[in-house]
């Protein structure tokens, strides 16, 4: 949490991506705790500003998981990166964001996202466009998803809830 509140985000990458959330048995409590300090604080303006920086860092992270930042990174430096691209994204979905109101504004926001292992349940994904994204191992339980484009995703191993 401290990495996302500060101003330059230096090591964000690193926190975030020291571990995959979805992967850990403490997922679900530490993803409650993010939630908490995303969504909670005192004053609605102090809040609303807070929260429009976190959310803009965790943007970045999912943006990092694109393949065009990849070149030249190591196996273990991708890891990490997907790793924090992933826990990311499950943060702002469990917090009720809606991806595509944000695709409306960047229609290429989460074109080729690599997020394996993410936590995309009841995720709002209308008219999205997911094109060449990793979706590998995601939890898509219950997502929205119509007039969504998945040309070239990786959905191996997804688990939609069925």
């Amino acid at each position: 949490w401290q990495a996302l509140q500060q101003e330059k985000g230096e090591g964000l990458v690193e926190v975030w991506g020291a571990r995959c959330l979805t992967k850990d048995p403490k997922m679900p409590a530490v993803v409650s705790f993010l939630m908490d300090k995303l969504l909670g604080g005192s004053a609605q303006e102090s809040r609303e500003s807070t929260k429009d920086s976190i959310q803009g860092r965790l943007f970045q992270l999912i943006e990092r998981s694109k393949p065009e930042f990849a070149e030249g990174s190591t196996a273990e430096r991708l890891e990490t990166v997907r790793n924090a691209a992933s826990n990311a994204i499950t943060v702002l979905n469990k917090s009720c964001f809606h991806f595509s109101v944000k695709a409306r504004e960047d229609p290429s926001f989460l074109k080729g996202i690599r997020v394996p292992h993410a936590d995309l349940s009841m995720a709002q994904l209308w008219g999205v466009d997911l094109t060449g994204a990793d979706l590998s191992n995601c939890l898509l339980a219950g997502v929205k998803m119509s007039g969504a484009n998945l040309s070239g995703c990786n959905l191996a191993g997804v688990d939609f809830g069925q």
